[in-house]
């Protein structure tokens, strides 16, 4: 498996000025470590987080997100969108971020919904059932800033998935 940095390709950033004179500019930084869980004498479980130079089946991978504006005006709706890395699948409810709400894709990011996605399936016997949709499935997340990040501000957003 490859290193699991190359995993992860891009964020697509957008954002829009609320004044005339400066310009956002915003700027994304993306980590990811690997979790390893490790019991203790008493059979506690306790997570750490080392590099994630190799991968494997398995492995859980804790990613990362900061988008910051660099820039000299405030930005709004800063948007960071991130495809779920090729091989993982994302793990339900790992997900978090700072001041940002958060949609999710089923698509390949060419649509957007609020998560838990709801989709309407044929049963076997032909009758249709709306029935949540397992996160494992999502192809991609976007975090949207609720507020103007401010020049200098950074929202952080985060994800685990497991390497299949």
């Amino acid at each position: 498996m490859p290193a699991a940095a190359a995993l992860l390709a891009t964020a697509l950033v957008g954002a829009g000025s609320l004044a005339a004179a400066g310009k956002p500019e915003v700027v994304v930084g993306i980590s990811v470590m690997k979790e390893i869980v490790s019991s203790d004498a008493e059979g506690r479980r306790k997570a750490e987080l080392a590099p994630a130079d190799i991968t494997q089946r398995g492995d859980t991978l804790v990613y990362e997100i900061a988008f910051t504006n660099k820039g000299d005006a405030p930005a709004l709706n800063a948007r960071v969108v991130d495809p779920i890395p090729e091989g993982t699948a994302l793990i339900a409810e790992s997900w978090g971020a700072d001041s940002a709400d958060m949609t999710v894709s089923l698509d390949g990011g060419k649509t957007f919904t609020t998560h838990p996605v709801q989709q309407k399936v044929t049963l076997p016997d032909g009758t249709t059932s709306v029935e949540q949709v397992d996160p494992s499935r999502y192809t991609h997340l976007a975090w949207t800033s609720r507020e103007p990040l401010a020049p200098g501000a950074t929202r952080t957003a985060r994800f685990k998935v497991q390497v299949r």
